[in-house]
């Protein structure tokens, strides 16, 4: 907790509201004891005059594109002062931050998640809304195929951990518009990213409403092990052995079982993907027999069904 007496009155009605102080200097301050700007390393503030105005960027250097933000500034330092005399920030939106993904922010509470979920904030001297430029670029690896789940014939690319990404995978196999990809937030702490992912005219709309009421209503800090926390927070499986739902890294997959009704969650930081409602039947399937003749596909599949069948019993 901040130290009261090292406050002034001004000062106090920024820390305890959501207002964004108009004082440069006071937004700072608040930014430093809410969200430990000086305190950690890859927190960056940059100020900068532009226009006659004092302009602070507030960043985590780990996933700014610094390309991008370079390209934002420069044509900003151009500005004469008559032009952000008035209404500063939708001048500045509409005019000159040309990027495709811009939007104001009214709460010093939504700069704070913006930033930590790898946007950059721009505060105006005078101005109580930030402008919030989504120029991010996370760590990530290639799409490789999954080890897991590899097939003779078949697509090479699989899930990586960056949500986006996987997205993307998945809108270039299904191209329906009626596909939707609907993003919620989980934790307290982590406010990690969940994707609801169906058809809407041949899944179950009870069952996506129930699972988007079920993840809203998780009071827990954080899903910091991504699909599995998920699974059990949604999931009552008491002392019953068997998978309830089913995990995939393959977006081919996925795609399949959208197209039969299924409903598909993608947890940020995670390759594998929610697969549910699930039976027995359908942890036995591989991707590799729908590349096979329906002759060939079939007997894969009974051999699979006879070792698990062998295995429970002939021992």
């Amino acid at each position: 907790e901040p130290n009261l007496y090292e406050y002034t009155e001004e000062e106090l009605q920024y820390l305890f509201t959501d207002q964004i102080p108009a004082n440069p200097d006071d937004a700072r301050r608040v930014m430093e004891e809410r969200a430990g700007f000086t305190a950690s390393f890859d927190a960056m503030v940059r100020e900068m005059t532009v226009g006659g105005k004092r302009i602070t960027l507030y960043y985590l250097n780990g996933f700014v594109k610094d390309e991008v933000l370079s390209l934002i500034l420069a044509r900003l330092t151009l500005l004469p002062p008559e032009e952000l005399r008035t209404d500063a920030v939708r001048r500045l939106l509409d005019q000159y931050v040309a990027h495709v993904q811009a939007e104001e922010a009214d709460s010093i509470t939504e700069v704070i998640d913006k930033v930590f979920s790898g946007a950059t904030a721009l505060l105006i001297e005078g101005e109580r809304k930030a402008i919030v430029v989504d120029a991010k670029s996370f760590p990530e690896r290639s799409p490789e195929e999954p080890s897991v789940e590899k097939v003779v014939r078949g697509s090479r690319d699989g899930f990586v951990e960056t949500l986006l990404t996987n997205a993307s995978l998945l809108r270039r196999r299904l191209k329906d518009p009626r596909l939707k990809l609907e993003l919620l937030e989980v934790g307290r702490r982590t406010k990690t990213q969940v994707c609801v992912a169906y058809v809407q005219d041949i899944a179950d709309i009870g069952l996506v409403k129930t699972l988007k009421d079920k993840i809203g209503a998780l009071d827990v800090d954080g899903l910091a092990m991504a699909d599995k926390e998920l699974e059990e927070a949604l999931i009552e499986k008491g002392w019953n052995p068997y998978p309830l739902v089913r995990f995939t890294e393959r977006p081919d997959v996925a795609a399949y079982h959208l197209l039969e009704g299924h409903v598909c969650l993608f947890v940020d930081t995670s390759p594998s993907v929610i697969i549910l409602p699930t039976t027995y039947f359908h942890h036995v399937q591989h991707a590799e027999e729908f590349r096979q003749t329906p002759f060939v596909g079939t007997y894969l599949r009974w051999v699979r069904y006879f070792g698990v069948f062998a295995s429970l019993f002939m021992l």
